[in-house]
């Protein structure tokens, strides 16, 4: 999912046109090791290893010299598909040259031939038809793909770019649909796509805030992100600022900072202290701002239990203090 080889619907793995071709391309030049044959022989040696019969490096070895053929051959003839351009019959809105269909990490998208002279791009998506001439030489994944796909921009409806203007087109990357402003890279202002419970997609714009951004005096601004809402500088890419949200607790080790949301790269929800790097506290419980009446704390900590509920515990060292939490 990660390389957009596969996707999940209805709880069910589904191909990509992406995952066809490069399942294609294994198979042309290594086509031993995807064979299922492949797979039961190696869990036979596996079997043979463990019991003492084969040693491990004479079966690395063996695999070894086979393999090393393979890529030295893989790496002459295996199709470039990324240096593949394919002639259409549509024309760049940008210069009126004609586009060409080429393959990216997250599938095939629109070029401008003109490139690098113009960088215009545009994603797929599908249910009308894009001719590209007779390409025989092919493969059956990618011809399909080709004769499936359309410019994406019509997909959906959205208001000018708050930035700039000019109109706003979708497009897709690692982490989903989203819309992008069709002056890029003049203008890089971005919108997330979120589906909404009846079913339908919608991007909504930057809300502006009165409070300014502390690095460079510009507005600050409500955003969509991959994990949903986040308040960051309206300046973006030209300020990086973004606003973490405050648990209203001082950092217990450095006593200058605060401890405020972050979320870590997989997305798991922590708090640490504003001062990071110089400060790296961090913890994976939400801090409260309220004292430990038995061991005088600064801040207790939330808890969630099946049996009790929503509890506030000290997380000090040989504290067990418990209380239940407001509401409660």
């Amino acid at each position: 999912m990660d390389r957009s080889y596969v996707e999940k619907e209805s709880r069910r793995f589904h191909p990509t046109e992406l995952g066809f071709l490069v399942n294609d391309l294994m198979v042309a030049s290594f086509g031993d090791i995807v064979d299922v044959g492949y797979t039961a022989r190696m869990e036979g040696d596996l079997d043979r290893i463990e019991e003492g019969s084969l040693d491990w490096i004479d079966a690395l070895k063996d695999f070894q010299s086979k393999f090393s053929k393979d890529l030295e051959k893989a790496k002459v003839e295996m199709r470039d598909v990324k240096r593949e351009s394919i002639p259409t019959d549509q024309s760049c809105e940008k210069c009126s040259k004609m586009m060409v269909l080429k393959w990216g990490r997250f599938g095939q998208f629109l070029a401008c031939s003109g490139y690098p002279d113009c960088k215009s791009s545009r994603d797929l998506a599908p249910d009308s038809e894009i001719d590209t001439g007779d390409r025989s030489d092919v493969s059956s994944a990618a011809t399909t793909a080709k004769v499936k796909a359309a410019p994406s921009q019509v997909e959906i409806e959205a208001a000018p770019c708050e930035k700039c203007g000019e109109p706003m087109v979708l497009r897709r990357g690692r982490f989903g649909p989203f819309l992008a402003c069709s002056s890029y890279p003049d203008c890089k202002n971005s919108r997330k796509v979120m589906v909404g419970k009846d079913g339908k997609a919608e991007a909504k714009a930057d809300r502006q805030l009165d409070e300014e951004c502390p690095k460079c005096s510009s507005k600050l601004s409500v955003k969509q992100g991959r994990y949903g809402e986040f308040t960051a500088c309206s300046s973006y890419p030209t300020c990086r600022f973004v606003k973490m949200k405050e648990t209203g607790v001082a950092c217990p080790e450095c006593s200058s900072g605060q401890v405020v949301e972050r979320r870590s790269k997989r997305g798991k929800l922590f708090f640490g202290c504003s001062a990071f790097p110089e400060c790296n506290f961090v913890t994976w419980k939400k801090p409260v701002s309220k004292g430990c009446p038995d061991c005088g704390a600064s801040y207790l900590v939330e808890r969630i239990t099946k049996k009790a509920g929503q509890q506030l515990v000290c997380d000090a060292e040989n504290c067990d203090h418990v209380e239940s939490a407001p509401g409660e």
